[in-house]
């Protein structure tokens, strides 16, 4: 399921340039490196459109997802990847109980 899952969200199939990592059970990191400011945007739209539904697995199972998402901006700000990873899953939470998807 988790492998169906990060087919699903690879950013490529949007149209993106990105990666997509497993972090832990069903939270992924991405990265989005595109000049359109509203790329991030459009990306969680494209996918919470896909996931309206039911999600079809390679199996032929279907089953009912929900998709929050967290994100940061990269800047100079930030010291290394644990600053970042760790302000990324603060927006990821903060989101999950707002039941919002916002970038800070």
């Amino acid at each position: 399921m988790q492998r169906d899952l990060i087919t699903a969200f690879n950013p490529g199939q949007f149209g993106y340039t990105g990666i997509l990592g497993y972090h832990s059970d069903y939270i992924y990191s991405f990265f989005i490196q595109d000049k359109n400011p509203q790329a991030l945007q459009k990306w969680i739209a494209a996918l919470q459109k896909k996931f309206t539904n039911t999600f079809e697995l390679n199996n032929g199972m279907h089953i009912k997802t929900g998709i929050n998402t967290g994100s940061v901006k990269l800047s100079k700000e930030f010291q290394d990847s644990y600053e970042v990873l760790s302000k990324a899953k603060s927006s990821l939470s903060q989101t999950a109980r707002s039941d919002k998807n916002e970038a800070i």
